[in-house]
């Protein structure tokens, strides 16, 4: 199975998992779907994942060069913006569009990208801050 497929089915089932700790059912639990996320964006990024938080969308991408890790990252924080939102944080619609950009990104950097990334982003675009329906 290619890396690509491997990293689709591992964030489709994170993005599954978070959106049953946010939405039910059961009970609603922000925190652990926080540190699923925080655990998934160091598992995906190692020790830039500190780093990347702190660089604008083209330097992040310059980092990651790969459009698969770019990507990545972009549904991660996408799901760190829902998370954001659920608690009512406002800085929820800034992670949002800084997803959204390094979605575009990876996009960008394929000549023929997965379909898969242009629905999440044709998603994104149309829900905001919350976990695309799969």
């Amino acid at each position: 199975m290619p890396q690509r497929d491997v990293l689709l089915r591992w964030l489709e089932h994170l993005s599954l998992l978070i959106r049953r700790l946010l939405y039910g059912p059961g009970p609603v639990d922000l925190e652990l779907a926080s540190r699923h996320i925080d655990d998934a964006l160091q598992y995906h990024l190692g020790p830039m994942a500190a780093l990347v938080t702190r660089l604008d969308v083209p330097s992040v991408a310059q980092l990651l060069h790969d459009p698969d890790r770019i990507f990545g990252y972009a549904q991660l924080i996408g799901l760190q913006a829902a998370v954001l939102s659920a608690r009512g944080d406002p800085g929820a619609a800034a992670l949002q569009s800084r997803s959204k950009e390094l979605a575009r990104e990876a996009i960008a950097r394929l000549p023929e990208p997965p379909e898969e990334w242009r629905a999440w982003l044709a998603e994104a675009e149309r829900v905001g801050p919350q976990p695309e329906p799969s």
